[in-house]
């Protein structure tokens, strides 16, 4: 039985109801949606109503409208001559569109297997429950709402959220989530939490191929025992090309030998290529 009561959340695709925050959806439906579709409209302008842009268009309209109704979506398909299964099926896709009302504030917390070994589902509940709300849902006031985000690519240091998919918060722990409940409850905006919570270390320590920057020598012992498939000819020509420019230059002998394993990686990548094409 669905809840009639003042504080129901919308349904699903529906627009907030009468007396709703104008920001989160206007007075009415009717003025509401109307809204929606003009900052549509004037995003679909923007990207001379190129269908292959559907992706574009909903982001932009969506940092606009904050959700995106199911009306909107059709909207968007009509003016781009797509269906409406279409529009939702791509918006469904990616879980950073919404089409659900969110809060003011949208925390999301990363999903992936080593935030979950570091507690962020003890983490996520916790705030769940000092806030009031459940995942997915939005406060009766339309001021937060927490739910669950795709990787951050900050495993290393996790748990880790996002804030209005622009801003991530660090190393969570007990004592950061109930600081962050206190100021999300007190209607802190992000920008004046502390900027401790912000920082992101750069924990790359070698980029590209690892093996950049070793002897010669040390780089075919690597390879001696791939009898059967060697690495890409553009690997080791990095790696030949990185022991000159760090100033690590291999024997004669080592090059020599290096530019033997390019000059048989060049013949396998080649046979490999000719068996492919010729017919069984």
């Amino acid at each position: 039985m669905t809840s009639k009561g003042p504080h129901a959340p919308p349904l699903r695709g529906s627009l907030p109801s009468e007396g709703a925050d104008p920001a989160w959806g206007g007075p009415t439906p009717d003025r509401a949606l109307s809204s929606c579709f003009g900052a549509a409209d004037a995003v679909l302008a923007r990207w001379h109503h190129d269908p292959h842009a559907l992706v574009q268009v909903l982001r932009e309209t969506q940092a606009q409208t904050h959700w995106l109704p199911r009306d909107l979506l059709a909207h968007i398909g009509r003016a781009l001559h797509l269906t409406t299964a279409h529009v939702e099926g791509v918006a469904s896709f990616y879980r950073f569109f919404h089409l659900q009302p969110v809060g003011r504030v949208r925390v999301l917390f990363s999903d992936n297997i080593t935030d979950r070994m570091a507690g962020s589902d003890a983490l996520m509940a916790r705030l769940c429950e000092r806030l009031g709300v459940k995942p997915g849902e939005v406060d009766a006031q339309g001021r937060f709402s927490v739910d669950r985000c795709s990787c951050t690519g900050l495993c290393d240091q996790g748990p880790a959220l996002l804030v209005n998919h622009h801003q991530v918060v660090t190393r969570l722990d007990v004592a950061r989530v109930d600081q962050l409940a206190e100021r999300l409850l007190a209607g802190v905006p992000p920008e004046d939490w502390p900027a401790e919570w912000f920082d992101v270390e750069d924990n790359i320590r070698r980029a590209d191929v690892l093996l950049q920057g070793l002897p010669a020598e040390a780089v075919l012992q690597v390879f001696q025992d791939l009898h059967h498939q060697p690495p890409p000819p553009a690997t080791l020509l990095a790696i030949r090309a990185s022991a000159f420019e760090l100033g690590t230059a291999p024997s004669a002998e080592a090059l020599a030998d290096l530019d033997q394993a390019v000059d048989w990686a060049c013949r396998w990548l080649t046979s490999e290529t000719m068996a492919e094409e010729v017919p069984a």
